[in-house]
């Protein structure tokens, strides 16, 4: 029964029904449930292992090709669990490739429907992999960037890279094949949903570092900060990365001086001393 509950947090995105709208319209019913099923069922390979790692699942919003699930947002995850959570969703396309393989010698569904299952199928799959965010290719690629970059340069730059490649991707497919207009959906809604996540950078961050100043748990990973003097306390929050622990380390003539993250963050988040300089907590 617990499986159950997966349903009752799914959300049906607006465009969804412009959609189903238009496919009814043009008869084309039995595709948009193909696409429909097979986007459920990739979701639930996400919801699967993110409930498995017990993280807190606020919604899953379905829109053609693909979905989104939303989680609180957590900063100190391991990095292992979100690649195994954003990499079950395409996995899931593995197992209707099986599920098909010994369905089609039963001649249980016509011959038209498996065909339009494995086009679907395969076309869902590697549209998800695009390095765009927030589909699961983007999602990697931002996993990747977050760690080799500080948190706001991670999430810079996979809006950047999101946008850019949409646009020539845009690009390339109105030269070369002639684009449905599932397919302009499709493109402005990643477009608008970059925009949204570009439009809550700062607020991201003041989460980002509220948590990890309320935790106590260290990363294993350490990453060193250097600086001189001078610097304002803020500007070296902005170097801090995901899944490490930061030492800052302070240049005072030819004197290495070191704070740690925790003074950093405690001096930050008393409202008297945000705008500190870093030699004012030595």
């Amino acid at each position: 029964m617990k499986h159950l509950r997966y349903f009752y947090i799914i959300h049906l995105h607006p465009i969804l029904f412009i959609i189903l709208s238009l496919a009814f319209v043009t008869g084309m019913i039995m595709e948009f449930l193909v696409i429909f099923g097979i986007v459920l069922f990739h979701e639930y390979g996400h919801y699967f292992w993110a409930k498995h790692f017990g993280w807190k699942i606020e919604g899953i919003y379905l829109w053609i090709f693909g979905g989104v699930m939303h989680t609180e947002a957590d900063w100190k995850r391991p990095m292992k669990e979100e690649v195994i959570v954003t990499i079950a969703g395409p996995l899931q396309h593995l197992w209707i490739y099986l599920a098909l393989y010994f369905v089609t010698p039963l001649d249980i569904l016509p011959e038209a429907t498996i065909q339009l299952i494995h086009y679907y199928n395969i076309l869902i799959l590697f549209g998800n992999l695009l390095p765009i965010w927030p589909l699961d290719g983007g999602k990697l690629l931002y996993l990747f960037f977050s760690f080799f970059l500080s948190f706001l340069n991670a999430s810079r730059y996979i809006i950047t890279f999101s946008v850019t490649f949409i646009l020539m991707f845009t690009v390339y497919l109105l030269l070369r094949v002639n684009l449905p207009l599932t397919g302009f959906f499709l493109l402005a809604f990643l477009i608008w949903e970059n925009r949204i996540e570009w439009n809550r950078q700062s607020h991201l961050f003041l989460q980002f570092l509220w948590q990890r100043f309320v935790h106590t748990h260290k990363p294993d990973r350490y990453c060193q900060i250097y600086s001189n003097l001078d610097a304002s306390l803020i500007s070296i929050l902005k170097k801090f990365k995901r899944y490490h622990y930061h030492q800052i380390y302070l240049n005072d003539n030819n004197r290495m001086i070191t704070i740690l993250e925790d003074k950093c963050l405690a001096a930050f988040f008393n409202k008297e001393e945000q705008l500190l300089k870093i030699k004012q907590l030595i």
